[in-house]
């Protein structure tokens, strides 16, 4: 949930057409996937009324091994805020909530509570700090946390900005949406989920959870570090409603067929989740590409990487769950459509291209590196005969040299190049440099 630069960028294809063929590509695409060890996880693709394509690749455990499945479940991290978006939507249609009423109504003591509306929450307009960024976040995050430990720990942190002055993503306010659904429905937040979404959808996979259950098909996640490491894994408590719910491709694209076609809320309701501001609406990212209509959301959170959105003007509806990320999901997800599309009609191989360098040429870019327009520093450290680089209140992640100057961190699909007392960050389009502090 926590992300070094928070950049949404979906690649989309016009329909050309799809055929057995096609689907062949995209299961030489993930074997490769798998042979090359770039990931673990499943991905599904949903067309005219049905799912047209799914597979899954990896393991759901490594000690031992156990394979993923159709059966295997994936922590979805923040596509979660879609379920309590549709939630209090459907509140909203019962007359018991309002898009306008003020959070003072529920929680009072929260700092600009009586400014504060539901719909700001749903937006990320709230200015409220988003308190996965807290600096001891990782101290707490695989612990049991109360409404009272989130509710001081709000208190606490602040605002950042006046109500609906901008955009800023904050997990705060999906936490605070799942306790006001709570309040009104009168019974847990897993309970809503099953009783207002899943169960009416016959969704069997898809529910809150709290702790982590193998036995139960859940997966676990993984970071590559020159062999796959198990992540910490976040309590359910800590994200609830902002990303607490687990469920796998299959299920999501029938839980957002579902959505489209008017099963949880109205037509009328729905189009107001897709009135944007910032790209974005209530609980959907809006994500254009080329002039085709997209919507949908990501989610991250522990190893796991997942993505799910619709381009309605082609009738497709793509799920992606990953419990291991080494290859971009992004790239994941448009090459399995370009398949499915025809537009690409070769086979995909992965060759090692990561080259070893040696601890004298890897120690002289060890250092703090500093972007003073972000307010952000990326500390690079020697490890072994790697580096890891770690931002300020961020996971640390690994580089893998591709020449002697130039590093890259596949599944956060981030690319750094040292120029002498510098380097120059390159992820999604963006070109970022930081000056290396002496």
């Amino acid at each position: 949930m926590k992300k070094l630069i928070v950049l949404i960028q979906l690649l989309f294809v016009t329909q050309i057409g799809w055929s057995q063929g096609n689907i062949q590509l995209i299961d030489q695409y993930f074997d490769s996937i798998e042979k090359y060890n770039q990931g673990m996880g499943s991905i599904a693709i949903f067309k005219n009324g049905k799912i047209q394509y799914a597979t899954d690749y990896g393991y759901s455990s490594l000690a031992p091994k156990v394979a993923n499945t159709k059966k295997t479940k994936y922590r979805i991290g923040s596509i979660s805020k879609i379920f309590t978006a549709i939630c209090i939507m459907q509140l909203v249609e019962e007359k018991k909530l309002e898009l306008k009423e003020n959070l003072s109504t529920f929680f009072p003591e929260i700092p600009n509570a009586n400014q504060i509306t539901i719909e700001h929450l749903l937006r990320h307009r709230s200015g409220l700090f988003n308190f996965t960024e807290n600096n001891d976040y990782q101290s707490f995050m695989s612990s049991h946390r109360t409404r009272e430990d989130h509710i001081a720990l709000f208190i606490k942190n602040g605002t950042t900005f006046p109500p609906d002055s901008t955009f800023s993503y904050s997990n705060t306010g999906y936490t605070l949406l799942s306790y006001i659904l709570e309040d009104i429905d009168k019974k847990p937040y897993a309970e809503i989920i099953k009783a207002r979404i899943t169960k009416p959808l016959k969704l069997k996979k898809t529910y809150h959870a709290v702790d982590f259950e193998t036995r139960n098909r859940e997966a676990l996640s993984f970071y590559y570090s020159g062999t796959w490491l198990e992540a910490t894994q976040t309590n359910g408590t800590i994200t609830i409603g902002a990303g607490s719910i687990v469920s796998n491709p299959r299920e999501l694209v029938l839980f957002f067929n579902a959505l489209e076609k008017g099963k949880l809320v109205s037509a009328t309701s729905f189009e107001e989740m897709k009135t944007w501001k910032n790209n974005y609406g209530l609980g959907l990212f809006h994500m254009p590409k080329s002039g085709i209509e997209a919507y949908g959301h990501t989610g991250g959170i522990d190893g796991f990487q997942s993505i799910l959105f619709s381009m309605p003007e082609q009738n497709i509806i793509v799920a992606f769950c990953g419990n291991a990320i080494k290859l971009a999901r992004n790239e994941i997800v448009q090459t399995s459509l370009d398949y499915f599309n025809g537009i690409k009609t070769e086979p995909v191989s992965f060759e090692e291209l990561v080259i070893t360098l040696s601890p004298e040429e890897l120690a002289q870019y060890v250092g703090t590196y500093a972007n003073e327009d972000l307010k952000m520093k990326i500390e690079v450290r020697q490890k072994g005969n790697r580096l890891e680089a770690q931002a300020t209140s961020q996971n640390s992640f690994p580089l893998d040299a591709i020449s002697k100057d130039t590093f890259v961190f596949d599944s956060g699909g981030i690319k750094i190049v040292f120029e002498e007392d510098q380097f120059v960050l390159y992820q999604s389009g963006a070109t970022i440099p930081f000056k290396k502090e002496l």
